[in-house]
């Protein structure tokens, strides 16, 4: 299954750009030109990694982060801000209410790839460990029901 990469930027021109580059890692994305958009794919279609700026129309991306941090289906899913903002506060804002990383454009294409290749593998090891998990733990449940039946017996 193909890694899902959500893209939440309002100019065109670089969403295609993040796309094309994000293309040759075998990726499905989505772009999205607004916040809200954003926020309803991301709920409705659970992606791998967000990819999103600051200064978004109707949600902006720090409602968007915090939404998606704070909604069950999305919460361990990985975000990257890439935003023109510059405030360091701003910046640190932006980790606070949940981003992974925040980049500042103009981004080196290699930098963005590099980031979003490590996120996403953290990602899946992070959903592989709990797939295990579970299995281990549907196991467990097994063994002790049968323990259960052969004592009631």
């Amino acid at each position: 299954m193909a890694a899902r990469i959500l893209l939440a930027d309002a100019d065109e021109a670089t969403r295609a750009l993040y796309a094309r580059s994000l293309k040759v890692s075998a990726c499905d994305i989505v772009e999205v030109s607004d916040g809200r958009d954003a926020l309803v794919n991301a709920l409705v279609h659970e992606p791998s990694l967000v990819v999103t700026e600051l200064d978004l129309p109707n949600v902006d991306g720090f409602a968007l982060c915090q939404i998606l941090r704070h909604d069950r289906t999305t919460a361990g899913v990985p975000i990257m801000v890439v935003t023109s903002e510059t405030r360091p506060l701003e910046i640190e804002r932006a980790r606070q209410v949940g981003a992974n990383i925040v980049l500042q454009k103009p981004i080196q294409i290699d930098v963005l790839l590099q980031e979003a290749s490590r996120l996403l593998l953290h990602s899946h090891d992070l959903r592989y460990r709990a797939a295990m998990a579970r299995k281990r733990a549907a196991e467990q449940l097994l063994r002790s029901a049968s323990l259960l039946r052969r004592r009631v017996s």
